[in-house]
């Protein structure tokens, strides 16, 4: 049996069946846990205790070998999804890969005025928290999933467009309506997930 912790999942499948011994013996696996920091200092025990694990299997995957995969994350305090690489790759692109963009985008702009480096606290450090992480390895994850990421980035561009649209016309209800909507959603990921979130 073999498997990975990549944050980007079917181009790492389609490389390991020309590699490992028993392809079916493969199970690729994200834990959805990280931090900007890098390097064994900033390792912490409780990096994946109660985080999400995507597993995916695909078809011809042993089935002992998905469970092995799924017991060794549980041992290590995380909770498992399983889902096909392609729909883990385009969600990841979405939850993961572009508020790396985001942040660095939002850093660069926020941050060009001096004096905005001295007022930028709570909001923005927790926004742009990822944008410190280590660039290389980012833009090699954001480079192998670049179609999903690009599909993300035009869903994003719509949502921004409509905020734009209602904020050019002044309109207070529909700024309001959109900002709900999200809190809603925000407060039920956060929820479902316990206080590290909240």
């Amino acid at each position: 049996m073999v498997t990975d912790a990549g944050s980007v999942k079917s181009p790492v499948i389609a490389e390991m069946s020309g590699i490992v011994p028993d392809p079916r013996g493969f199970v690729g696996a994200h834990p959805m846990a990280g931090s900007e920091k890098s390097g064994v200092r900033n390792a912490s025990p409780f990096l994946f205790k109660d985080r999400i694990c995507v597993v995916t299997p695909i078809a011809g995957t042993r089935p002992d070998a998905v469970r092995l995969v799924e017991r060794m994350w549980h041992a290590v305090g995380a909770k498992t999804v399983r889902m096909s690489p392609a729909r883990h790759d385009s969600i990841a692109a979405r939850v993961s890969h572009l508020p790396h963009a985001l942040a660095a985008a939002l850093v660069q702009s926020a941050l060009s005025d001096p004096a905005a480096r001295k007022i930028a606290a709570g909001s923005f450090l927790d926004m742009t928290r990822v944008a410190a992480s280590p660039p290389v390895l980012w833009k090699g994850i954001i480079l192998a999933n670049r179609r999903e990421v690009l599909a993300a980035l035009a869903d994003f561009q719509k949502q921004l467009g409509e905020f734009e649209r209602e904020l050019r016309g002044g309109n207070g209800p529909a700024l309001a309506a959109f900002l709900k909507r999200a809190g809603i959603l925000r407060r039920r990921v956060a929820a479902g997930r316990g206080s590290r979130f909240s």
